[in-house]
């Protein structure tokens, strides 16, 4: 029903808490995407009350299960919730293979982990399961690459929120009318080497986030930067071909095209 989207930050459980975010770039069809429900999230960090887990277990109809308690791990365990699950008659549900990725709210409705790995399923009732805390893939131990953090895309300005409700589908193309008005950038030179390109524009941020595509529309540089009126990128890394220049900004988004030529 929709093709289309980008990785922009990743880790795997051997040095993260096992977490996955991508840009949606394909077109949603207007038959559905009004009943679009996205979530929102908490990075609090404090251990959440026990909400519920919706999944699709072995790629079966979406299940909602619900969680006897939550807790935090400890030792190397502690980049994860675990989950009790059935312990009396108001728990209901586990997990199965394929249910991985898959998300846990906490009471109020807000994903705090998603599934990593655990030993529970329908024939294993009193299986513990592992979310991944995405409070902890939120600066991932203070990981310098961006695109091993969730913060730099989920908070780009700086803004210290630690939660946010989710919201319609409606109710955010709204939000992107009012705040995300698409600016043109001044790229010189242009065709360029890649080395100490000059950026400029008309920004009303502090900060922003530079993305580079290539004509894949895969994602090949990103950093969170300050804005000047003019600023210097290098992108001397990149092969020669044509890529496409997007900083994201609280207000705006701004775009432009480059030639790398060497």
């Amino acid at each position: 029903s929709a093709s289309g989207g980008v990785l922009v930050a990743h880790d795997t459980m051997s040095s993260s808490s096992d977490f996955l975010l991508m840009k949606i770039t394909g077109n949603l069809k207007d038959t559905y995407r009004d009943s679009i429900y996205f979530s929102g999230w908490d990075i609090s960090g404090g251990t959440p009350s026990a909400g519920s887990a919706i999944h699709h277990p072995g790629g079966d109809f979406k299940k909602i299960s619900i969680p006897n308690s939550v807790f935090s791990g400890a030792g190397s365990y502690s980049k994860y919730w675990g989950v009790n699950w059935i312990t009396g008659p108001n728990n209901k549900g586990v997990t199965e293979k394929g249910s991985s990725g898959s998300p846990l709210y906490n009471a109020n409705g807000l994903i705090v982990g998603s599934l990593s790995f655990g030993s529970s399923g329908c024939d294993a009732l009193y299986g513990k399961d592992y979310y991944g805390k995405i409070s902890y893939s939120w600066n991932n131990n203070n990981h310098p690459n961006v695109q091993r953090r969730l913060k730099p895309w989920l908070d780009p300005d700086n803004t210290g929120v630690t939660s946010i409700q989710g919201m319609t589908y409606s109710g955010m193309v709204e939000i992107e009318k009012h705040n995300n008005a698409i600016q043109e950038l001044q790229v010189f030179p242009n065709p360029s080497s890649g080395d100490n390109i000059s950026i400029s524009g008309n920004f009303v941020d502090y900060t922003g986030i530079v993305n580079v595509y290539n004509q894949m529309g895969q994602l090949v540089y990103a950093q969170s930067t300050p804005l000047a009126s003019s600023f210097n990128l290098d992108l001397k890394q990149l092969n020669n071909g044509l890529y496409f220049i997007e900083i994201v900004c609280k207000k705006h988004i701004y775009k432009a095209k480059i030639m790398i030529i060497k």
